[in-house]
């Protein structure tokens, strides 16, 4: 559906343990509590579970913030939203 993606065969360049790291994860839609609505392949859940010390950052319009998103236990949650508005936590 002309949805840029990751290419597979591409693995992300990986980091030494202890180092600080921040993903910057693009999604349809946030939520307050750090839910993203993503394009549903969960390709960033599987990375990040494997990195559970990564920071994340979603990216988005402030009209992509929404008060609450369905969520499931394996989606992870973002630490903060940066938006043309600001930043929120």
């Amino acid at each position: 559906a002309g949805i840029l993606e990751p290419m597979p065969n591409k693995i992300p360049v990986e980091v030494r343990d202890g180092q600080n790291v921040l993903v910057l994860l693009p999604g349809l839609a946030f939520d307050r509590e750090g839910n993203r609505l993503g394009y549903g392949k969960g390709f960033y859940d599987r990375y990040l579970e494997r990195h559970p010390s990564y920071h994340t950052m979603g990216i988005a319009f402030s009209t992509q913030c929404e008060e609450k998103l369905p969520a499931t236990p394996h989606d992870e949650k973002v630490d903060l939203i940066m938006t043309e508005k600001g930043v929120r936590w």
